[in-house]
């Protein structure tokens, strides 16, 4: 029993560490965004780490493009689509390269 709580502990710590190293990663991001001069901060923010998983963002001139990296499902495109639009952005279908386009400005 005392390994069982022993692990769990390790589990525990693990797991608060992995959120405090992807909050610094989120903040290290937009920072690195205010920096360039972007207009809009890095969009990762605007997602769960869930959701983060799941999509590839590439800053452009005007805009981030949010690719999925898989096939997102209903509900997980549903929530995705939900933040883009909350930021002013849209879904561009093109087979293959759909994406969804999020403007800077």
């Amino acid at each position: 029993m005392e390994w069982l709580e022993y692990i769990a502990r390790l589990l525990e710590a693990s797991n608060a560490n992995m959120v405090k190293f992807n909050d610094n990663i989120l903040k290290a991001l937009n920072s690195l965004a205010e920096y360039s001069g972007a207009v809009k901060e890095y969009p990762a923010t605007l997602f769960s780490e869930e959701d983060l998983s799941k999509i590839e963002i590439v800053e452009k001139e005007d805009c981030w493009i949010v690719k999925p990296r898989k096939f997102l499902g209903r509900n997980t495109f549903g929530r995705i689509s939900g933040a883009v639009r909350e930021a002013g952005g849209e879904y561009v279908s093109q087979g293959k390269d759909s994406h969804f386009r999020i403007p800077k400005e």
